[in-house]
């Protein structure tokens, strides 16, 4: 039997029982017509996940050799092998249809069990939990009556996906081990990657993400193995859900890629949607926001799931505010709304015809009784008069309903208008920043080059009529031009690395002598070049909470400034202390100093080093700016005091560390 339905699997793969070639069909005419339909029966499993149009021609093609037959329980098998082809087809109330069907009819308690069953899991798809709970429930009672372990696996695996969905995890756990136990009990070895799968997505979904990834690596294997293809594309999908949850987006992206090329492969565009949504996700959290929104187009022009439409507008948002596309990005929240809006009136109306059908069935029951009384006529008008107000009743509600919908859209809308406001008004800042950055950059990098320049080329037509300390001079000069085009372009680079956050940080407690110390040692050079004391005092042991490399940063640049605004012969004093929950330090040098106006333009970025009071130095201003944006993102505060003439004290307050 097993040879000829192979050769007959063949022949109907290519000729999908037509024209067969003459030995073939001379051969299956020899076969009895029940025989014939066993073997239908046999092939319609085995096509379903390979062929589905192919499953539907055999399925048909069964259906109508078993009413020749007169076999109710070869039609009842083909039904529900029909149902299933709908269910594969996104075709849930065709399904539904042929299982109520078939439960309705049938004397056999097996069959009923199955189309119960198969009832839930049409819910299922369609994300009515409740439902598909109830439908489950009824079929897992009626199989444990009956007694089949086999039958028992599955319907076990799907009241724990079920569960799941519920967010009742230890109830969907015990069910997913139980249909372990049962699948390996009857020897459903190829089933065992299915609830696996769905063991890995509960830890996932509970915070165990090792659970997880032990659960979905043993899914795997077995689908590998036994080249469950449609069951892979879940596992590689989930796979990539993991690894994106522990940061691992390389791992991540590379599971999303397998499961949407076998999607694509099987044509599943409902779980191609998804998988899209889910990769652009990735993605987006990788900065590479470009290929995100062409991935999330995508999904958005093939899915037909309002709420997976949902996430991916959600995610199209994202990118656009990240890539500053302002315009865009409140397009797409529009859109959102429009579409919530959409839902929203959808379960509405679902609702409202629920409650017309309800309406209904208890006027024509309550019109049957009422056709025995003797006052007939009076009760019918009273009915018609009740349903005159309930109807008014209904229209009110609907219209109030209506009406919160209307106010809670232009509520949302104007909320959304400020938003975008705010961010015209952030961008507004970014581009005077940037205006300024190209500022300095033309300006004030210009000068130090062009010093830099000139002495060099000076140095070389007059070397050989130079003397030792004129040389020195040169040799001076050109080491305060290239260390002041190096802090320069220092301050820049992470300055621009700060403004699009990719100045990497890490709060955590910092020993401030280490650091400290650290940058006083850099700048000795220049302080014993300059004939400056740079004094310390520093307390022991004192840690505050921030990020070291932040705080070199911000130390240098303060030091720095009070090196170029003292004059010769005069002190700098860095120190340390400690007030409550608070770790303060201290840089007070003896310069130029300023008056308070110029404090608040400097640190405005409305003044630049060279337009000081008393000031000889020249400096963009960058470096005060540069501080601010690192003291800040460590959560600090700087504070400047400042006399003219007398010199000026930065003051860091951040918080104190264990």
């Amino acid at each position: 039997m097993n040879r000829i339905a192979a050769l007959l699997f063949c022949c109907i793969s290519t000729c999908l029982f037509a024209q067969l070639p003459d030995s073939i069909q001379r051969k299956l005419d020899l076969l009895s017509e029940e025989y014939k339909t066993l073997l239908l029966d046999s092939l319609a499993d085995k096509t379903l996940r390979q062929n589905i149009d192919l499953h539907q021609l055999i399925v048909q093609e069964g259906i109508a050799h078993a009413l020749e037959l007169e076999s109710d329980s070869l039609h009842e098998s083909f039904l529900i092998k029909l149902g299933l082809n709908h269910l594969y087809r996104y075709q849930y109330d065709s399904a539904r249809i042929l299982y109520q069907q078939v439960h309705d009819n049938t004397k056999n308690e097996r069959v009923k069990a199955t189309a119960l069953g198969e009832l839930g899991i049409s819910y299922y798809y369609e994300s009515n939990d409740s439902e598909a709970l109830k439908y489950l429930i009824e079929s897992y009672k009626l199989w444990k009556e009956i007694g089949d372990t086999l039958r028992l696996a599955g319907i076990t695996n799907n009241l724990g996906v079920i569960q799941r969905y519920l967010g009742d995890y230890k109830n969907s756990n015990y069910f997913l081990k139980q249909a372990l136990i049962f699948k390996k009990h009857t020897g459903q070895t190829v089933t065992l990657g299915s609830t696996y799968h769905n063991l890995g997505i509960n830890f996932d979904e509970m915070g165990q993400p090792d659970s997880s990834l032990y659960y979905s690596q043993k899914a795997k294997l077995i689908r590998e193995k036994y080249n469950d293809v449609r069951g892979l594309a879940k596992t590689y999908s989930s796979l990539g859900k993991i690894y994106m949850g522990q940061s691992r987006y390389d791992s991540s992206l590379f599971f999303y890629d397998k499961a949407i090329t076998i999607d694509r492969n099987l044509k599943d565009f409902a779980a191609l949607s998804s998988d899209q949504i889910s990769m652009a996700e990735a993605l987006l959290r990788t900065g590479r926001h470009r290929k995100s929104i062409a991935l999330l187009t995508e999904a958005l022009n093939v899915t037909r799931d309002a709420r997976v439409k949902q996430d991916g507008l959600k995610l199209l948002a994202t990118n656009y505010d990240a890539i500053h596309s302002y315009k865009d990005a409140s397009s797409i929240k529009e859109q959102l709304l429009s579409l919530r809006d959409s839902i929203n009136t959808a379960e509405k109306e679902t609702s409202l015809q629920e409650l017309r059908v309800q309406f209904d069935t208890e006027q024509k029951e309550s019109q049957i009784a009422q056709l025995s009384a003797e006052n007939e006529i009076q009760e019918l008008k009273a009915q018609q008069d009740a349903q005159t107000k309930t109807i008014l009743a209904v229209g009110l509600i609907a219209l109030l309903i209506i009406a919160a919908l209307l106010y809670s859209r232009s509520r949302t809308k104007s909320k959304n208008n400020e938003v975008l406001d705010a961010k015209n008004k952030e961008l507004a800042v970014i581009n005077q920043t940037k205006d300024r950055l190209f500022s300095i950059i033309s300006h004030d990098l210009k000068s130090p080059l062009s010093s830099f320049h000139l002495i060099t080329q000076s140095l070389a037509q007059n070397l050989d009529n130079l003397k030792k300390e004129q040389l020195k001079e040169y040799l001076e000069s050109l080491r305060d031009s290239s260390a002041n085009v190096r802090d320069m372009m220092d301050n820049l680079l992470k300055w621009a690395l700060a403004q699009t956050d990719q100045l990497g940080y890490k709060m955590e407690p910092v020993a401030l002598n280490d650091v400290l110390n650290g940058v006083v040692n850099q700048l000795n050079v220049v302080s014993n070049a300059k004939e400056i004391s740079i004094d310390t005092n520093l307390i022991e042991n004192l840690k505050l909470q921030g990020d070291a490399s932040f705080l070199e940063i911000v130390i240098r640049n303060l030091l720095s400034n009070s090196l170029k605004f003292t004059e010769s012969g005069k002190s700098i004093t860095l120190e340390t202390r400690e007030e409550g929950d608070q770790a303060i330090i201290r840089v007070m040098d003896q310069g130029v100093g300023m008056e308070q106006t110029e404090i608040e333009k400097l640190l405005a970025g409305e003044i630049l080093g060279a337009e000081i009071h008393n000031s000889t130095e020249k400096g963009t201003g960058l470096g005060i700016t540069l501080v601010q944006e690192l003291v800040k993102k460590m959560e600090g505060q700087l504070q400047v005091t400042s006399e003219k003439g007398r010199g000026t004290t930065f003051e860091l307050l951040f918080k104190k560390a264990a």
